[in-house]
Protein backbone atom coordinates (compact mmCIF):
# COMPACT_ATOMS: atom_id res chain seq x y z
CA UNK A 1 0.00 0.00 0.00
CA UNK A 2 1.50 3.33 -1.02
CA UNK A 3 1.54 6.38 1.26
CA UNK A 4 -1.40 8.18 -0.36
CA UNK A 5 -3.60 5.09 -0.29
CA UNK A 6 -2.72 4.57 3.36
CA UNK A 7 -3.56 8.14 4.33
CA UNK A 8 -6.78 8.07 2.35
CA UNK A 9 -7.78 4.89 4.18
CA UNK A 10 -7.03 6.60 7.48
CA UNK A 11 -9.14 9.60 6.57
CA UNK A 12 -12.02 7.30 5.72
CA UNK A 13 -11.87 6.17 9.31
CA UNK A 14 -10.63 2.59 8.97
CA UNK A 15 -7.77 1.53 11.23
CA UNK A 16 -5.40 -1.33 10.66
CA UNK A 17 -2.20 -2.39 12.39
CA UNK A 18 0.21 -0.42 10.23
CA UNK A 19 2.95 2.17 10.68
CA UNK A 20 1.96 5.67 11.75
CA UNK A 21 2.06 8.45 9.14
CA UNK A 22 4.43 11.37 9.59
CA UNK A 23 1.90 13.89 8.33
CA UNK A 24 -1.77 13.85 7.45
CA UNK A 25 -2.33 17.48 6.55
CA UNK A 26 -1.51 17.12 2.87
CA UNK A 27 -4.87 15.48 2.17
CA UNK A 28 -7.00 17.95 4.12
CA UNK A 29 -9.34 20.35 2.39
CA UNK A 30 -8.84 24.04 3.20
CA UNK A 31 -11.16 25.47 5.86
CA UNK A 32 -14.40 26.84 4.43
CA UNK A 33 -16.03 28.34 7.53
CA UNK A 34 -15.55 29.20 11.15
CA UNK A 35 -17.40 27.26 13.81
CA UNK A 36 -19.60 30.25 14.55
CA UNK A 37 -20.57 30.92 10.94
CA UNK A 38 -21.62 28.07 8.70
CA UNK A 39 -21.15 28.38 4.92
CA UNK A 40 -24.05 29.65 2.82
CA UNK A 41 -24.66 26.16 1.41
CA UNK A 42 -24.67 24.63 4.90
CA UNK A 43 -27.01 21.67 5.33
CA UNK A 44 -27.54 19.53 8.38
CA UNK A 45 -26.02 16.11 7.84
CA UNK A 46 -27.23 14.79 11.19
CA UNK A 47 -30.47 15.94 12.82
CA UNK A 48 -30.21 15.67 16.60
CA UNK A 49 -32.92 15.90 19.25
CA UNK A 50 -32.65 15.66 23.03
CA UNK A 51 -34.98 14.75 25.88
CA UNK A 52 -34.19 15.78 29.44
CA UNK A 53 -35.79 13.70 32.20
CA UNK A 54 -35.96 15.06 35.73
CA UNK A 55 -33.61 17.61 37.29
CA UNK A 56 -30.41 16.31 35.73
CA UNK A 57 -31.98 16.04 32.28
CA UNK A 58 -33.51 19.50 32.47
CA UNK A 59 -30.12 21.01 33.33
CA UNK A 60 -28.57 19.38 30.25
CA UNK A 61 -31.30 20.38 27.79
CA UNK A 62 -31.28 23.92 29.17
CA UNK A 63 -27.60 24.20 28.28
CA UNK A 64 -28.24 22.82 24.81
CA UNK A 65 -31.06 25.26 24.06
CA UNK A 66 -28.62 28.09 24.77
CA UNK A 67 -26.01 26.75 22.35
CA UNK A 68 -25.65 27.94 18.76
CA UNK A 69 -26.69 24.56 17.33
CA UNK A 70 -29.98 23.66 15.67
CA UNK A 71 -31.08 21.14 18.26
CA UNK A 72 -34.62 20.15 19.21
CA UNK A 73 -34.88 19.82 23.00
CA UNK A 74 -37.72 18.64 25.18
CA UNK A 75 -37.88 18.51 28.97
CA UNK A 76 -39.88 16.02 31.03
CA UNK A 77 -40.03 17.38 34.56
CA UNK A 78 -41.79 14.61 36.43
CA UNK A 79 -42.17 16.81 39.51
CA UNK A 80 -44.83 18.72 37.59
CA UNK A 81 -46.65 15.99 35.68
CA UNK A 82 -47.02 12.24 35.36
CA UNK A 83 -45.92 10.88 32.00
CA UNK A 84 -47.16 7.67 30.46
CA UNK A 85 -45.96 5.66 27.46
CA UNK A 86 -48.31 7.56 25.13
CA UNK A 87 -46.81 10.89 26.24
CA UNK A 88 -43.28 9.64 25.62
CA UNK A 89 -44.22 8.34 22.17
CA UNK A 90 -45.60 11.76 21.22
CA UNK A 91 -42.35 13.39 22.32
CA UNK A 92 -40.12 10.94 20.44
CA UNK A 93 -42.15 11.18 17.24
CA UNK A 94 -42.50 14.97 17.46
CA UNK A 95 -39.32 15.34 15.41
CA UNK A 96 -39.76 13.11 12.33
CA UNK A 97 -36.38 14.14 10.92
CA UNK A 98 -34.45 13.05 14.01
CA UNK A 99 -31.45 10.88 13.11
CA UNK A 100 -29.99 10.72 16.60
CA UNK A 101 -31.79 11.10 19.93
CA UNK A 102 -30.04 11.92 23.20
CA UNK A 103 -31.83 11.16 26.46
CA UNK A 104 -30.49 12.67 29.69
CA UNK A 105 -31.65 10.78 32.78
CA UNK A 106 -30.53 9.83 36.28
CA UNK A 107 -31.63 6.20 36.44
CA UNK A 108 -30.96 6.06 40.18
CA UNK A 109 -34.33 7.78 40.47
CA UNK A 110 -37.13 5.28 39.87
CA UNK A 111 -39.41 7.66 37.97
CA UNK A 112 -36.52 8.68 35.69
CA UNK A 113 -35.74 5.02 35.03
CA UNK A 114 -39.34 4.25 34.11
CA UNK A 115 -39.61 7.23 31.74
CA UNK A 116 -36.23 6.34 30.23
CA UNK A 117 -37.38 2.80 29.49
CA UNK A 118 -40.51 4.08 27.77
CA UNK A 119 -38.43 6.60 25.78
CA UNK A 120 -36.02 3.93 24.57
CA UNK A 121 -38.84 1.60 23.57
CA UNK A 122 -40.55 4.38 21.60
CA UNK A 123 -37.32 5.48 19.90
CA UNK A 124 -36.42 1.90 19.01
CA UNK A 125 -39.88 1.31 17.52
CA UNK A 126 -39.42 4.48 15.45
CA UNK A 127 -35.99 3.33 14.22
CA UNK A 128 -34.14 6.21 15.92
CA UNK A 129 -30.60 5.65 17.20
CA UNK A 130 -30.45 6.67 20.86
CA UNK A 131 -27.66 7.68 23.23
CA UNK A 132 -28.42 7.88 26.96
CA UNK A 133 -26.33 10.09 29.21
CA UNK A 134 -26.53 10.07 32.99
CA UNK A 135 -24.60 9.82 36.27
CA UNK A 136 -25.53 6.18 36.95
CA UNK A 137 -22.89 3.47 36.80
CA UNK A 138 -23.39 0.10 35.15
CA UNK A 139 -26.28 -1.95 36.51
CA UNK A 140 -27.87 -5.16 35.26
CA UNK A 141 -31.18 -3.38 34.66
CA UNK A 142 -29.56 -0.57 32.69
CA UNK A 143 -27.43 -2.89 30.53
CA UNK A 144 -30.46 -5.07 29.78
CA UNK A 145 -32.58 -2.04 28.88
CA UNK A 146 -29.88 -0.64 26.60
CA UNK A 147 -29.35 -3.98 24.84
CA UNK A 148 -33.08 -4.39 24.19
CA UNK A 149 -33.25 -1.03 22.39
CA UNK A 150 -29.75 -1.09 20.85
CA UNK A 151 -28.98 2.16 22.67
CA UNK A 152 -25.62 3.48 23.83
CA UNK A 153 -24.94 4.75 27.36
CA UNK A 154 -22.36 7.24 28.58
CA UNK A 155 -21.76 7.83 32.29
CA UNK A 156 -21.50 11.55 32.94
CA UNK A 157 -22.59 13.40 36.09
CA UNK A 158 -21.71 16.93 34.97
CA UNK A 159 -24.46 18.56 32.84
CA UNK A 160 -21.86 20.77 31.13
CA UNK A 161 -19.81 17.76 30.02
CA UNK A 162 -22.97 15.85 29.09
CA UNK A 163 -24.19 18.66 26.83
CA UNK A 164 -20.67 19.00 25.41
CA UNK A 165 -20.86 15.39 24.17
CA UNK A 166 -23.99 16.26 22.20
CA UNK A 167 -22.55 19.44 20.69
CA UNK A 168 -19.35 17.57 19.78
CA UNK A 169 -21.25 15.03 17.68
CA UNK A 170 -23.32 17.83 16.18
CA UNK A 171 -20.19 19.77 15.23
CA UNK A 172 -18.49 16.63 13.92
CA UNK A 173 -21.31 15.88 11.51
CA UNK A 174 -22.46 19.36 10.55
CA UNK A 175 -19.47 21.72 10.84
CA UNK A 176 -16.51 19.39 10.42
CA UNK A 177 -14.25 19.13 7.38
CA UNK A 178 -14.96 15.53 6.49
CA UNK A 179 -13.18 13.22 4.10
CA UNK A 180 -15.17 12.71 0.90
CA UNK A 181 -16.17 9.11 1.62
CA UNK A 182 -17.34 9.85 5.18
CA UNK A 183 -19.03 13.09 4.09
CA UNK A 184 -21.12 11.17 1.57
CA UNK A 185 -22.81 9.28 4.43
CA UNK A 186 -21.83 10.91 7.71
CA UNK A 187 -25.15 9.83 9.22
CA UNK A 188 -24.39 6.20 8.46
CA UNK A 189 -20.78 6.39 9.66
CA UNK A 190 -21.71 8.01 12.98
CA UNK A 191 -24.48 5.49 13.64
CA UNK A 192 -22.20 2.58 12.71
CA UNK A 193 -19.71 3.67 15.39
CA UNK A 194 -22.42 4.26 17.99
CA UNK A 195 -23.84 0.79 17.38
CA UNK A 196 -20.54 -0.93 18.18
CA UNK A 197 -21.41 -1.28 21.86
CA UNK A 198 -23.79 -0.33 24.65
CA UNK A 199 -21.30 1.59 26.80
CA UNK A 200 -19.05 4.58 26.10
CA UNK A 201 -16.75 7.13 27.69
CA UNK A 202 -16.29 10.77 26.70
CA UNK A 203 -13.44 13.19 27.30
CA UNK A 204 -12.52 16.66 26.10
CA UNK A 205 -9.52 18.87 26.76
CA UNK A 206 -7.83 22.11 25.68
CA UNK A 207 -4.14 22.91 25.29
CA UNK A 208 -1.98 25.84 24.22
CA UNK A 209 1.52 26.27 22.83
CA UNK A 210 3.30 25.00 19.71
CA UNK A 211 2.44 21.35 20.51
CA UNK A 212 -1.17 22.07 21.56
CA UNK A 213 -2.61 19.39 19.27
CA UNK A 214 -0.47 16.68 20.86
CA UNK A 215 -1.01 17.98 24.38
CA UNK A 216 -4.79 18.17 24.00
CA UNK A 217 -4.94 14.59 22.69
CA UNK A 218 -2.63 13.33 25.44
CA UNK A 219 -4.83 14.97 28.06
CA UNK A 220 -7.99 13.44 26.57
CA UNK A 221 -6.43 9.99 26.42
CA UNK A 222 -5.31 10.27 30.05
CA UNK A 223 -8.91 11.11 31.01
CA UNK A 224 -10.16 8.08 29.07
CA UNK A 225 -7.66 5.85 30.85
CA UNK A 226 -8.94 7.06 34.21
CA UNK A 227 -12.32 5.61 33.26
CA UNK A 228 -11.17 2.55 31.27
CA UNK A 229 -7.63 1.36 31.87
CA UNK A 230 -7.58 -1.37 29.20
CA UNK A 231 -7.39 0.33 25.77
CA UNK A 232 -7.85 -2.89 23.79
CA UNK A 233 -11.52 -3.22 24.81
CA UNK A 234 -12.56 -0.22 22.70
CA UNK A 235 -14.58 -1.12 19.61
CA UNK A 236 -14.80 2.33 18.02
CA UNK A 237 -14.32 6.06 18.50
CA UNK A 238 -15.41 9.44 17.18
CA UNK A 239 -12.87 12.25 17.50
CA UNK A 240 -13.33 15.95 16.80
CA UNK A 241 -10.36 18.34 16.79
CA UNK A 242 -11.16 22.04 17.19
CA UNK A 243 -8.50 24.47 15.95
CA UNK A 244 -8.16 27.93 14.44
CA UNK A 245 -7.83 28.59 10.72
CA UNK A 246 -4.18 29.70 10.98
CA UNK A 247 -2.76 26.56 12.61
CA UNK A 248 -5.23 23.79 11.84
CA UNK A 249 -2.72 21.86 9.69
CA UNK A 250 -0.28 21.31 12.55
CA UNK A 251 -2.89 21.05 15.29
CA UNK A 252 -4.85 18.36 13.45
CA UNK A 253 -1.65 16.52 12.55
CA UNK A 254 -0.40 16.42 16.11
CA UNK A 255 -3.75 15.47 17.60
CA UNK A 256 -4.53 12.57 15.25
CA UNK A 257 -1.08 11.01 15.53
CA UNK A 258 -1.44 10.86 19.32
CA UNK A 259 -4.86 9.24 18.91
CA UNK A 260 -3.41 6.60 16.56
CA UNK A 261 -0.56 5.86 18.95
CA UNK A 262 -3.09 5.14 21.66
CA UNK A 263 -5.70 3.18 19.70
CA UNK A 264 -3.66 1.45 16.96
CA UNK A 265 -1.31 -0.88 18.90
CA UNK A 266 -4.20 -2.83 20.42
CA UNK A 267 -6.76 -2.38 17.67
CA UNK A 268 -8.46 -5.23 15.86
CA UNK A 269 -10.18 -5.42 12.50
CA UNK A 270 -13.45 -4.72 14.35
CA UNK A 271 -12.22 -1.34 15.63
CA UNK A 272 -13.03 1.81 13.65
CA UNK A 273 -12.45 5.48 14.27
CA UNK A 274 -13.84 8.45 12.39
CA UNK A 275 -12.40 11.90 12.96
CA UNK A 276 -12.21 15.40 11.54
CA UNK A 277 -11.41 18.98 12.42
CA UNK A 278 -13.66 21.97 13.08
CA UNK A 279 -12.42 25.51 12.52
CA UNK A 280 -13.07 27.72 15.54
CA UNK A 281 -11.15 30.99 15.45
CA UNK A 282 -12.36 31.90 18.94
CA UNK A 283 -9.75 29.43 20.21
CA UNK A 284 -6.92 31.79 19.21
CA UNK A 285 -3.73 29.92 20.20
CA UNK A 286 -5.55 26.94 21.74
CA UNK A 287 -6.71 23.60 20.40
CA UNK A 288 -9.40 21.30 21.74
CA UNK A 289 -9.77 17.56 21.27
CA UNK A 290 -12.98 15.68 22.10
CA UNK A 291 -13.33 11.89 21.87
CA UNK A 292 -16.27 9.54 22.37
CA UNK A 293 -14.91 5.99 22.74
CA UNK A 294 -17.23 2.99 22.43
CA UNK A 295 -16.78 -0.12 24.59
Amino acid sequence: MDRRTFLTTMLQGSLASVALPNRLASLLAPPHATFHQAPTNYQQNLHISAIGIGTFGSSCTHLLTNSARKLHCYQLDFTQQHYGAADILRVVTAYPQTDLLFVFADTRQKRSANILKASLESASASGIQTVVIGPSQSTHWLLHTLAESNALYCTESDPIAASSLVTTLYDFANYGNLDGVVAADVNGYVKAILQKGNWSVFASSYATGPTRGSLASQSVLALLEQQVSDSDIYSGAIACIYCNSATYFNDFDQATIELFRFFLPNSTNKFNIIYNYVIDDSLYDSARVAVLAII
